[in-house]
């Protein structure tokens, strides 16, 4: 989780699970190696068309 330095991977301690947040993710891929499980996997941007808008309002708007 350390190695997101957009802050978009969280993990929830009631559930016991890392999550990643698509508005802050930036797909830069840090996060796939650091994950002991390989878990992670990203999604091109144009596949989730809402992620897209959120990145683009953070960095643009």
């Amino acid at each position: 989780m350390a190695q997101c330095q957009f802050g978009a991977v969280f993990y929830s301690s009631s559930l016991s699970k890392v999550y990643i947040n698509p508005a802050k993710c930036y797909g830069c891929g840090v996060c796939r190696p650091a994950c002991p499980t390989d878990a992670v996997e990203l999604i091109p941007r144009e596949e989730d068309p809402a992620a897209a808008n959120l990145w683009l309002k953070g960095a643009y708007g």
